[in-house]
């Protein structure tokens, strides 16, 4: 099968395996080592997925196979009531291709069934008016997003390859310092007539963590890069939520008792980052 060939039958599967990150909730990455590009796993057959599951787990990595699949869902008619609905399909495949751009991935390595794995470039495999959404869909947070994720597997290795966890932890925190991210609150005020919050009149929503061997739980101020995540978290919080951008040198304005920091991306990346540590990471980094 020729490289054109996997493009294809790849844009047509309805069923799927990706690698997904135990520690992370995400795909599990790799930096390709013949074109450096960042890519995620897929396997068309569930028998060569848990074969590269073991061999990543074997080095260290904490990953599992997800399916994915086409699945029916029940869709309300907005027009003309809930009680009018109709079924459409989802296709789960489809739907992570088109994610990956959108956590800084540029290439899928892609296994069909008795074939041999090859790198594809996302460009050739997502179809040209889908990379034209996908496009317009990437914020400023997605580089910040590729190095977490790195950062974040390095972090939950079996044994971390210190000099890699030092690379990956520079690239990230060099990242964040100049970054804004997304911070969830709940207003007790009506927007003003410039249609700005009131932060200081907002409840700002904590996120519990349990600390290292007890089982006592620190508070951490919840910011976010992924508009998935964001979204999902509002959702558990408060139909009242709403989302500012706050520049990470500021965030320390924002922790107050009982948190001790604040934390990325809580629901995967879980990268907690101290009080303290907020303004000595700006001043070092010239944020």
């Amino acid at each position: 099968m020729t490289k054109t060939e996997k493009i294809g039958r790849l844009r047509i599967l309805e069923q799927a395996y990706i690698l997904y990150g135990m520690g992370t909730r995400l795909p599990f990455i790799e930096c390709e080592q013949g074109n450096y590009f960042d890519q995620a796993f897929l396997y068309e057959k569930k028998e060569d997925a848990q074969e590269a599951a073991k061999r990543f787990y074997e080095n260290g990595d904490l990953v599992a196979v997800v399916e994915l699949k086409t699945q029916e869902m029940v869709q309300d008619d907005e027009e003309n009531g809930k009680e009018n609905t109709s079924n459409i399909l989802k296709n789960q495949v489809r739907e992570h291709l088109l994610r990956l751009p959108l956590l800084g991935l540029n290439a899928v390595f892609f296994k069909p069934a008795g074939e041999s794995g090859e790198v594809l470039e996302l460009d050739q495999v997502i179809p040209r008016q889908a990379k034209e959404v996908v496009d317009k869909a990437k914020t400023d947070l997605t580089g910040l997003q590729l190095t977490g994720l790195y950062y974040a597997q390095d972090l939950r290795k079996k044994e971390p390859d210190l000099k890699q966890l030092k690379e990956h932890s520079e690239e990230f925190y060099a990242n964040l310092v100049r970054a804004e991210l997304l911070l969830p609150v709940i207003p007790e005020e009506e927007p003003g007539e410039d249609g700005r919050l009131n932060l200081a009149a907002s409840k700002i929503p904590f996120f519990p963590i349990k600390k290292k061997d007890t089982e006592e739980t620190a508070s951490f101020l919840a910011m976010f890069t992924n508009m998935d995540e964001i979204a999902a978290y509002c959702k558990k919080v408060s139909e009242q939520t709403k989302v500012v951008k706050i520049p990470f040198k500021d965030v320390v304005d924002f922790i107050n008792e009982p948190a001790v920091g604040c934390v990325i991306d809580p629901l995967s990346l879980c990268i907690p980052v101290a009080k303290e540590d907020i303004s000595k990471l700006a001043e070092e980094l010239k944020a």
